[in-house]
């Protein structure tokens, strides 16, 4: 199967985001005189202005029309099968056998364009309201890891770089489990040994609070960055009680700046 290529196009957060400095500029040049004559690049905005209304025009999704959403689904379920041959499992892609690298290449190459495709129309259905009842949650839509199996029946783990020792799978939906590695076992220890020993029992949605609860706590901090979308220098100036109607954003972060090294 060879789908034809598609346009990437912009995740909900990114067109929330796009969409919400956009209204913040609209806002800024039409306010009145006393406050537009404040604007101190009103020809940097416009152009800002004109960027933003671009990249959403160009790459947020559209929804599909009703006689097109049939099709649509169709071709977005035959590239899933397709993309899930040959896919390396996740107990490859964790311990790394020979061959491993060499397999996920292959399967890479072949499906390249049809990742993309089913990406494309993912976000096209999600913009449609058409999502798959199967899905708990709407953004897995376009999310390939979840095509991919837990263990292939013909894995072969000669040669594995990580060593098995034990396999968290629970419940009576394999398919869909929630799986949790050694470090996260010891982290759930950490956080209460009744929730630790709790896991097996739990259902699949209040595993996945857990494991949601672990990743954050191993995700490193991601301070705000100078370079931060306009939406959340916005956000954070507000944070701190900042104004920034008007204000170019290079005044906004200075600000802000300032108001971090006195905390």
């Amino acid at each position: 199967m060879l789908a034809h290529g598609s346009t990437a196009l912009m995740k909900p957060a990114q067109v929330q985001e796009a969409k919400e400095e956009l209204a913040h500029i609209d806002a800024t040049l039409n306010a009145p005189p006393h406050i537009r004559s404040r604007i101190s690049d009103p020809r940097g905005m416009q152009k800002r202005r004109q960027a933003l209304k671009a990249q959403l025009e160009r790459h947020a999704p559209r929804p599909y029309r009703q006689d097109e959403l049939d099709a649509a689904i169709k071709e977005y379920n035959a590239l899933a099968d397709f993309i899930a041959k040959d896919m390396p499992s996740s107990a490859v892609m964790r311990r790394n056998p020979a061959g491993a690298v060499g397999q996920h290449l292959s399967w890479e190459k072949r499906t390249e364009t049809a990742v993309q495709r089913w990406k494309y129309i993912g976000l096209r259905l999600l913009a449609t309201g058409a999502v798959p009842d199967h899905l708990k949650h709407s953004t897995d839509v376009s999310n390939v890891e979840r095509l991919r199996q837990l263990d292939g029946p013909t894995d072969e783990m000669d040669g594995a770089q990580i060593p098995k020792i034990r396999d968290y799978h629970f419940g009576a939906d394999v398919a869909n489990s929630v799986i949790f590695s050694d470090e996260e076992i010891q982290i759930a220890n950490v956080l209460g040994p009744d929730i630790a020993g709790q896991l097996a029992l739990m259902t699949n949605d209040q595993r996945e609070i857990v494991k949601r609860t672990i990743a954050d706590i191993l995700k490193p901090p991601t301070p705000f960055a100078d370079d931060s979308p306009f939406a959340e220098v916005v956000r954070e100036a507000g944070r701190l009680g900042i104004k920034t109607f008007g204000r170019k954003r290079e005044d906004i972060i200075a600000d802000i700046r300032e108001r971090e090294a006195k905390a």
